[in-house]
């Protein structure tokens, strides 16, 4: 981006009259007899004593790594005759081969280090038969065309549409959209909004799958897995009715958007509406029968008011409040332990179901 001052002051749009003045301008550049480089306008003014041409109602294609162009349109523009770097102005628009759509008010080419920048307001859509399936909005852009790589520099604003359960909503300070490993990234600040989650944390990565390309030449990109973490911190993340807080956090959706299934990355704790506090070595929760279940693994303790249940493996169904614990389990209150190799209870009442059964209980007490 420091480049983009250099030519600011290099590529203005020159006074006076021009040398040269040609209709229906058109310039191929190659490189070991592939191109890399065509640029056609309607018209076209060179400036000699400046080095620059002007051109008017432009096209630039720009070639990479694959077959398909980049497409760079805009309605004036100014081309340096030496360096054929470029500056578009006025209502700038760029195409990429997987046709996303980037617009924005002014757009740069530098042609040593090929990359495409704007320090300006930002949108970019997908266009697709089936419409944009994400949206994002933001200031500055960043496009670095060996690696096939786009940024939105600040401010981000970013919305997936789920085919069943509305938007997701997601804001960040910066994002890089990678596609081709299918997939987009968000620094700094995230959350992440949706009719069944509420995320935030300091990187989250969006893993595509694409759909075979449309009439129109365009893959239909839907967010399928989201990895949130926050570095050293620990993430905050709302899933349903259950609150998770962990070091990171993978949430896998369903084909419509909705939560299939999600996992806490190190050491989880978890609480539901209802004050039900969970802590785990491992927290995953999962769809099954349209109903939330939650597993926890490893060093597991439940607090249910005033009984403390701990073992190795649980189940815990939010919805009916039923809690199965496995492996060294045991309920505990002030005044008694039971112990046992499964334990059955509930957080709706005070009846528990145990197998094989041993501990301490008081004298005319036979529930928890």
């Amino acid at each position: 981006m420091k480049r983009e001052g250099f030519l600011l002051a290099a590529l203005m749009m020159p006074q006076g009259r021009p040398a040269i003045q040609i209709k229906g301008f058109h310039m191929v550049e190659t490189k070991l007899e592939k191109r890399t480089l065509q640029v056609d306008a309607v018209e076209a003014r060179v400036f000699r004593a400046e080095n620059v041409t002007v051109l008017h109602e432009l096209k630039m294609k720009i070639w990479s790594q694959g077959d398909i162009p980049y497409l760079l349109e805009g309605r004036s523009g100014v081309m340096s005759s030496q360096s054929q770097d470029v500056r578009i102005e006025e209502d700038s628009k760029l195409t990429s081969p997987e046709l996303f759509v980037f617009e924005t008010k002014n757009i740069n080419y530098q042609a040593t280090t090929r990359t495409l920048f704007s320090n300006e307001d930002v949108k970019g859509f997908q266009n697709t038969k089936l419409g944009s399936s994400l949206k994002v909005e933001g200031r500055g852009l960043l496009v670095k065309l060996n690696e096939s790589t786009y940024e939105i520099l600040k401010n981000v604003r970013a919305e997936q549409t789920l085919a069943a359960s509305g938007q997701m909503a997601i804001r960040s300070i910066r994002m890089k959209v990678e596609p081709a490993l299918n997939n987009a990234t968000f620094f700094k600040q995230v959350t992440v909004k949706s009719p069944n989650l509420d995320l935030r944390g300091e990187r989250l990565v969006i893993q595509f799958d694409s759909s075979e390309p449309d009439e129109s030449g365009a893959s239909h990109y839907l967010a399928r897995k989201l990895i949130l973490d926050s570095g050293s911190k620990r993430i905050t993340a709302q899933i349903g009715d259950l609150k998770v807080q962990s070091q990171g956090l993978e949430v896998m959706l369903s084909s419509d958007g909705s939560v299939q299934s999600s996992e806490a990355i190190g050491e989880a704790e978890g609480t539901t509406k209802d004050g039900v506090r969970m802590t785990a070595e491992r927290l995953i929760s999962e769809t099954e029968d349209k109903k939330m279940r939650v597993r926890l693994l490893g060093t597991v303790t439940i607090y249910v008011n005033t009984r403390v249940a701990t073992c190795q493996e649980a189940i815990f169904y939010p919805e009916t409040g039923d809690i199965i614990l496995k492996q060294v389990a045991s309920v505990k209150t002030d005044k008694q332990t039971l112990k046992g190799e499964v334990i059955r209870f509930s957080t709706k009442n005070s009846e528990v179901i145990v197998e094989k059964a041993s501990g301490t209980m008081g004298k005319d007490e036979l529930r928890l």
